[in-house]
């Protein structure tokens, strides 16, 4: 009796189930990302409103907390984060380009420091929530809130505390830098405090990342999907020349100064 022959697979078919295979291995890759960046969140939404309601946001203890947590959010989002020069260890007024809502995570899990944001920051998902547990300033924007939030980042100067801003007040595909707003500026040069410039960048493959942009009327859940798919984003975190200030500098001259060396770090 003969044997019935073999069927051997098509090349069709063998593509199809190697395409198969590679979407498998990329949801399942997804999967396990975003189970360990919910854990994390969940154990932060634990520890660090805990710590901030037995210790204050400057105490040193409750910084390397929340230090910790951050930069272990870039490992789990796939970040590799390179340091280009040496960050300030003196507190003082951080001053950055802005792209991504990464960015707090970026720049906040290599530095302590506290943040500036928008109101309406407060009211994301997740992110919102988290600022807030992190000793964030939120500050209502228009007109007459230029001197209210001047003396609010003035006050925590004068504390002793860094404050990050981001003087574009927006963010970008980071391939520009757009004009910094100089108001903000009156603050450290009111509390004779160093302006200490940082430039971000983000790249995949040698190229600027069409990934980290979160931009326009990007929806926050979909973004993280988009990083989450990526395997890998690498960012490079310039800390530039530091500029000493007192009471007789002149904010635009200060900003422009700010400005011109994030520039020419990232373009």
């Amino acid at each position: 009796m003969q044997e019935p022959a073999l069927v051997q697979p098509t090349a069709e078919a063998s593509t199809l189930t190697q395409k198969f295979i590679q979407k498998l291995i990329q949801k399942l890759r997804i999967a396990t990302k975003a189970t360990k960046l919910l854990v994390h969140f969940s154990l932060g939404g634990i520890l660090i409103p805990t710590l901030g309601f037995w210790l204050p946001f400057n105490t040193s203890f409750h910084k390397k907390i929340t230090q910790w947590w951050l930069k272990r959010a870039c490992n789990i989002l796939s970040l590799t984060v390179k340091i280009k020069g040496q960050l300030p260890s003196d507190p003082g007024f951080f001053v950055s380009n802005h792209v991504s809502w990464m960015d707090i995570i970026v720049i906040g899990g290599h530095t302590p420091i506290r943040f500036l944001s928008k109101a309406e920051v407060r009211q994301w998902p997740i992110i919102g929530w988290f600022a807030a547990c992190t000793g964030t300033l939120f500050i209502q924007r228009g007109n007459g809130k230029s001197t209210v939030m001047a003396n609010i980042i003035q006050e925590e100067l004068g504390k002793g505390e860094s404050i990050l801003v981001f003087p574009e007040a927006t963010s970008t595909d980071g391939k520009q830098v757009r004009r910094f707003f100089p108001n903000m500026f009156s603050a450290p040069i009111n509390a004779n405090a160093p302006v200490h410039p940082l430039a971000i960048h983000y790249s995949e493959n040698g190229s600027p990342s069409s990934k980290a942009p979160f931009i326009n009327d990007d929806e926050f859940f979909s973004h993280l999907l988009s990083i989450l798919k990526s395997d890998n984003i690498n960012v490079t975190l310039h800390a530039l020349n530091s500029i000493s200030t007192n009471i007789d500098s002149r904010r635009k001259v200060v900003s422009d100064l700010a400005r011109e060396q994030i520039t020419d770090a990232i373009l």
